[in-house]
C-alpha cells in the first residue's frame, strides 16, 4: 500500500507541473491566435486604405502621365497646360476622358504639320468635340483632318489653322 500511495503521488507531483505548463502554453497559444488575428485584421484595413487612396489618385496619376508623355513629345508647356484646361472642360462637359483628351494631343501634333503652340489646344478641341460628336476616336479625327489639311493646305493656310479646323 505503501508503494501505492508513493506512486499515485510521485504521479500527481509530476502530472500538475505539467498541467500548468499545458494550461501556460494553451493560454499563450490563445492570445498569440487573438493577437494575430487583430495584427491581420489591422493589416487588412491599411491595405483597404492603401488601395482606397490608389483609386482616389488615380485620375490624377494618368492625367500627370499623360501630360508628361505628351512633353516629352516635344509640347510646348503652355499648350499643355491649355490643353489640360480644355481637356477637363471636355471631361466635364460631355462626359469624356480628360487623359484621352490629353492623349489625343500628340496624335494630332503628329497629323497636321506646323501647327504653333497656341494653335494646338484649339485644334486639339475641336478635334475632339468632332470625335465625340462622330462617335469616333480622337486618333481617327486627327487622321482625317491630316488628310484635310494636306489636301487642302492652300485653304488652311489661307483660312488659318484652326478656322479651317472649325469648319471641317
Amino acid at each position: 500500500m505503501k508503494q501505492l500511495d508513493f506512486t499515485l503521488s510521485l504521479i500527481d507531483k509530476l502530472s500538475r507541473p505539467l498541467k500548468q505548463a499545458q494550461s501556460s502554453v494553451t493560454g499563450f497559444a490563445e492570445k498569440s491566435k487573438a493577437a494575430f488575428m487583430q495584427i491581420g485584421g489591422g493589416v487588412l484595413a491599411l491595405a483597404g486604405t492603401g488601395m482606397a487612396i490608389r483609386g482616389a489618385l488615380s485620375p490624377a496619376i494618368e492625367m500627370y502621365d499623360a501630360l508628361n508623355d505628351a512633353a516629352s513629345k516635344g509640347i510646348d508647356d503652355q499648350a499643355l497646360k491649355a490643353v489640360q484646361r480644355d481637356a477637363l472642360r471636355f471631361s466635364t462637359t460631355y462626359g469624356a476622358s480628360a487623359v484621352e483628351f490629353v492623349q489625343s494631343t500628340e496624335s494630332i501634333n503628329s497629323a497636321i504639320a506646323g501647327l504653333t503652340g497656341n494653335e494646338l489646344p484649339k485644334v486639339t478641341k475641336v478635334a475632339n468635340t468632332l470625335a465625340f460628336a462622330l462617335k469616333s476616336t480622337a486618333a481617327e479625327t486627327a487622321e482625317f483632318m491630316g488628310q484635310m489639311f494636306g489636301n487642302f493646305s492652300a485653304d488652311a493656310e489661307r483660312l488659318g489653322k484652326v478656322q479651317f479646323a472649325e469648319q471641317l
